[in-house]
């Protein structure tokens, strides 16, 4: 996304369906951004307060602990958080000026006092208005944005013509395999090898990967006790709206209930019957790929291997519900 005044930045948005929440920890974790927790000023005081703290306590479960530590325990690097307060329109309608100063004060003071061990948290709350593109607030929150890069860039490492190469390599895929734009680590490693620098060491992916997910242009899967793969998306958006949002908003389509058998409300499919669902992609790569996200499990039963999609179990009377 570019923002004048502030130039590229590369956004991701955690405020959607509830349904996303699942997979939001794949996410967060990085120290080299910024971290917007947006709410609602026109909410009473403790809804604001309840919203902020469950996405505070959310990010510091995934920040990784840096040693040695500082200062009553904070972490060498740690998180840096802002706080944007939204729908001021609405809020004046029923707050006076002094009453919405007066809260977020009180918001700001129990943030910091719970959390400047924890955070580098930004001293003032933006106040927003999105009737009014020009307002005061959005003009400070620019004005952070601009130096807050510029402070994050620092200590990055430096662009490469390695770094280059193979953002130029990672477009042509796209466009060879739209449907599918995943490839495993070690095969992404050998085809970088073999197309861009064949002297490329383990130091130098290292480095390359942690650098294209900070860009946005890719997500690292690595794998868990119960998958032995690590796998790259090469299509953040792809992954995240063409295939779990699809996903996951099944439930919300008045037609789902219609033709589902007793294991599919049981939230188990076969790949056969997944494959259904995304007919234009291999069903086995796509579920292996969900199950490293921990969308699904793999379910061996009389030998058959199924899928369970805990979302998918539906509470209530299962032979009701087959019934009808």
């Amino acid at each position: 996304m570019y923002i004048s005044g502030v130039g590229d930045l590369s956004v991701w948005e955690f405020s959607g369906h509830p349904a996303y929440h699942q997979i939001y920890d794949h996410f967060l974790g990085d120290v080299h951004c910024i971290h917007a927790i947006v709410f609602r000023l026109c909410d009473s005081i403790e809804i604001q307060l309840d919203s902020i703290f469950f996405w505070l306590y959310f990010i510091q479960s995934r920040m990784p602990i840096t040693e040695p530590l500082l200062y009553c325990g904070k972490s060498q690097h740690y998180a840096k958080i802002i706080l944007i307060a939204t729908h001021a329109d609405l809020a004046q309608q029923t707050f006076s000026a002094d009453e919405i100063e007066q809260n977020l004060q009180q918001i700001m003071i129990k943030v910091s006092a719970k959390f400047k061990h924890v955070f580098e948290i930004y001293g003032n709350i933006f106040m927003m208005d999105a009737s009014v593109a020009g307002s005061i607030g959005m003009k400070q929150l620019k004005q952070y944005l601009n130096q807050a890069k510029l402070s994050i860039v620092q200590e990055l490492p430096n662009t490469t013509g390695f770094l280059d190469s193979v953002l130029t390599f990672l477009n042509l895929y796209r466009k060879v395999s739209p449907n599918f734009p995943v490839l495993g680590y070690d095969q992404f490693k050998d085809m970088i090898r073999s197309q861009i620098n064949p002297l490329s060491s383990e130091d130098h992916f290292k480095e390359l990967v942690q650098q294209l997910e900070i860009m946005g242009e890719i997500i690292f899967l690595k794998s868990t006790n119960v998958t032995n793969y690590d796998l790259l998306v090469l299509n953040p958006k792809w992954l995240n709206c063409d295939i779990v949002g699809t996903l996951l908003l099944m439930k919300d389509d008045p037609n789902y209930m219609i033709n589902l058998n007793k294991t599919q409300i049981m939230g188990i499919y076969s790949i056969d019957e997944f494959q259904e669902r995304f007919d234009d992609v291999d069903a086995l790569d796509l579920l292996q790929l969900l199950e490293l996200l921990s969308v699904c499990t793999q379910n061996d039963r009389s030998g058959d291997i199924e899928y369970e999609f805990p979302y998918f179990i539906l509470g209530g009377d299962w032979e009701e519900m087959l019934d009808r």
